[in-house]
């Protein structure tokens, strides 16, 4: 069977990945202002990484000997199955493509998969022959997927040291840096050393909703076979880790790292993770290792909004002593914020911006907080259809937007607020003279 990935993205002028987001993507629309704007024209000249979920899906096809293409916004005219990778922020073009599809060739099979769809199948179900609920890669472990049909429930990978390794033999091409985070010369590619989120943030979280809340983990071994194998097959010097929280489990780090010295693997490396899954003897060991970058979810420097909404409260002290343990070890941290929870306040938002402005990271991104369809959030909101108006454009929900009737504060207060937190961020005087250099 010949199956062929239709990549379906709508142009704009701002990045967009269909990875990002637990599988539902981000577009990197900053907003209006001079400094958002720039940002914007920044990252999606700068920042590249290619989606990982088509080399998973590659290299497991190929196995069952199927014959495998891939092309963005074009169908190979002689395949028998095109798979679609949704995402929230490109869901039209992925259903005008299946539309057109279905439209000009009837005897070719269409196939749903990614985070979007395992979490909403009822969008798809319609128009594709099969939709895959849950990681395509476990149906394909024991499934051929000639066989798939409807609904397809595939389940969680349990043992991820199952999988082949990624294929990224269909690539056009790999940029050799990461934005402002550059990790030198050769290719840079993305892995995934585990999967799944515990924390408390599945009430509105889609890391929760489409890869479960139980953490699963490639061993440290399968992990270091696949760097040699990225850097034998495709010179790879650079590895941007996709895992939601990357140093859950900190011994499985430790000896991640410690097998990066120990087998004189030079790769340079950026994770995302929290605060509170990092001590000074790891971030040590990390930067021996060649991390050069981590990204941390810091979302909010008001105690009282997390509480509300449903988080941990978070240790404020304790996060500025981890990023400075971090820069001392010449690890730059880029922090995550989240503006419009449900309980904030112009106030509230402001106490975020200004406790961003302290900590004065590498990098600082603020989004917008967003009920997905598919969360508890977005179930309770949509109880209340008059007062809250979900937005019913699936494309609005970009991680940048205000998307519904928000208590306390309006569409207009949240883009000039979004707008006045990166102005502020990245014109300051002490950001400057401390990262200036660097830029």
């Amino acid at each position: 069977m010949h199956v062929h990935f239709l990549h379906a993205v709508r142009p704009r002028i701002a990045r967009s990945s269909k990875d990002t987001n637990g599988g539902f993507g981000t577009v990197n629309d900053f907003g209006r202002g001079p400094v958002s704007v720039l940002l914007t024209y920044f990252k999606r000249g700068r920042v590249y990484y290619p989606e990982i979920l088509p080399a998973y899906l590659n290299a497991l096809l190929k196995r069952q000997g199927h014959t495998v293409t891939y092309a963005q916004n074009s169908l190979n005219p002689s395949a028998d199955l095109v798979l679609i990778q949704t995402s929230i922020v490109n869901y039209a073009a992925e259903m005008e493509w299946a539309e057109r599809v279905r439209r000009t060739h009837p005897q070719v099979k269409i196939g749903f998969i990614g985070g979007m769809s395992a979490a909403n199948p009822q969008f798809y179900l319609d128009l594709g022959d099969f939709v895959v609920q849950g990681e395509p890669e476990n149906a394909l472990l024991t499934q051929n997927i000639a066989d798939f049909s409807g609904l397809v429930q595939a389940g969680l990978v349990q043992d991820l040291d199952r999988l082949p390794f990624p294929d990224w033999s269909y690539l056009q091409r790999v940029k050799n840096g990461y934005g402002l985070l550059r990790t030198g010369q050769g290719c840079f590619l993305p892995m995934l050393s585990s999967r799944g989120c515990p924390m408390s943030c599945g009430f509105y979280c889609t890391y929760p909703l489409t890869q479960g809340s139980s953490f699963r983990a490639r061993s440290p071994e399968n992990v270091i076979e696949e760097i040699g194998n990225l850097q034998a097959q495709y010179g790879m010097t650079g590895v941007m880790f996709r895992d939601p929280i990357f140093s859950l489990d900190m011994t499985r780090v430790q000896r991640l790292c410690e097998l990066i010295l120990e087998n004189g693997l030079k790769v340079l490396w950026i994770c995302e993770t929290h605060p509170r899954f990092l001590t000074p003897v790891l971030v040590q060991l990390m930067a021996r290792a060649g991390c050069v970058a981590v990204k941390l979810g810091i979302e909010s420097g008001d105690v009282e909004v997390m509480r509300e909404s449903r988080r941990a409260a978070p240790n404020l002290l304790g996060q500025e002593e981890v990023i400075r343990c971090l820069e001392a070890n010449h690890i730059r941290v880029l922090a995550f914020y989240i503006l419009g929870y449900f309980d904030d306040t112009p106030q509230s938002i402001q106490q975020t911006i200004d406790y961003a402005t302290r900590l004065n990271t590498y990098g600082a991104q603020f989004t917008i907080a967003t009920p997905y369809p598919g969360t508890a959030w977005h179930r309770e909101l949509s109880c209340q259809p008059e007062r809250f108006a979900l937005d019913q454009d699936l494309e609005h929900y970009n991680q940048y937007r205000l998307v519904y009737n928000h208590p306390g504060l309006s569409f207009d207060d949240l883009e000039r607020l979004k707008s006045h937190a990166y102005r502020l961020y990245y014109l300051r005087w002490p950001y400057i003279k401390k990262h200036f250099l660097r830029l």
